[in-house]
C-alpha cells in the first residue's frame, strides 16, 4: 500500500525539524554550562536573534499575502497565545537543560504526544481511534524506553518536563488557529508570515528580558 505524498512530506519535514531541534538542545546546554548564564539570559538572547531574522523576512512574506489577509482581530488572539505558550515552554526547557543533561531531557519531550492527545480529548471533544491510542502508547513507551536508565529524572525534574511539554502542546494547538485566522485557505506564505509575526513578538519579549537580565 502506497503512502500519500502529503503524509510522506509531513513525516520528512517532521524528522528534519526534530533533528535540528535536537541539535538546539545540545547548543542550549553548552551555552548555559560554558557561559554560566541564566536561563532567562539564553531566552532573551536567542529570541532577539530570531526576532531580527524574522523582522528581515516579514516584509517579503507580507508582500505575498497582503491581498488575502483577514482582519487583525481574526488572528491576534491566536498569535498572542501561540507566542506566550511557546516562550513559556522555551523558558522551562532552558531551565531543565541547566539542571539535566540533554540526553535525559530530549527523550522525555516525546511525552508531548500523549499530553497533546489528552488535551484534544478533554478540551476539544475529539475521540481517538484504536490506532491513534496505540500510536500514543508507543510514543509514550518509546520516550521512556530511550531515557538513560542510570539517570532517571527525579520527581521535580519530571514535573518540569511535563510542564514544558504542556506549554508546547498549547502552543501547537493555537498554531492552526493562527494560520486559519490569517486566511481560511492559507498558502505557504501565510504560514511564513504567521511564523515571522510570532518570532518578532518573541523578539520583543527577548529584548525586555535581556534588558532586565543586564
Amino acid at each position: 500500500m502506497s503512502i500519500p505524498l502529503p503524509i510522506l512530506s509531513g513525516i520528512a519535514l517532521g524528522i528534519f525539524a526534530a533533528f535540528w531541534q535536537a541539535c538546539s538542545y545540545f547548543g542550549s546546554r553548552g551555552f548555559l554550562l560554558y557561559t554560566r548564564s541564566s536561563s532567562r539570559a539564553l531566552l532573551g538572547l536567542a529570541h532577539v536573534l530570531m526576532g531580527i531574522f524574522a523582522l528581515i523576512l516579514l516584509p517579503f512574506a507580507y508582500l505575498q499575502v497582503r491581498g488575502g489577509l483577514m482582519p487583525v482581530g481574526d488572528y491576534i488572539l491566536p498569535l498572542l497565545a501561540t507566542t506566550f505558550f511557546y516562550l513559556s515552554g522555551q523558558f522551562m526547557l532552558f531551565f531543565a537543560l541547566k539542571s539535566m543533561d540533554s540526553s535525559r531531557v530530549a527523550p522525555l519531550l516525546g511525552l508531548k504526544i500523549p499530553i497533546l492527545a489528552l488535551f484534544s480529548v478533554l478540551f476539544f471533544g475529539e475521540t481517538l481511534s484504536a490506532q491513534a491510542v496505540m500510536a500514543v502508547l508507543v510514543c509514550t513507551g518509546g520516550a521512556l524506553a530511550i531515557s538513560p536508565p542510570t539517570s532517571l529524572p527525579r520527581l521535580g525534574e519530571l514535573g518540569l518536563i511535563l510542564l514544558t511539554c504542556s506549554a508546547y502542546c498549547l502552543s501547537d494547538i493555537f498554531i492552526p488557529k493562527l494560520v486559519n485566522g490569517l486566511n481560511p485557505e492559507p498558502t505557504v506564505w501565510h504560514i511564513v508570515f504567521g511564523v515571522c509575526l510570532s518570532y518578532v513578538l518573541a523578539g520583543v519579549v527577548g529584548i525586555m528580558v535581556s534588558l532586565h537580565v543586564g
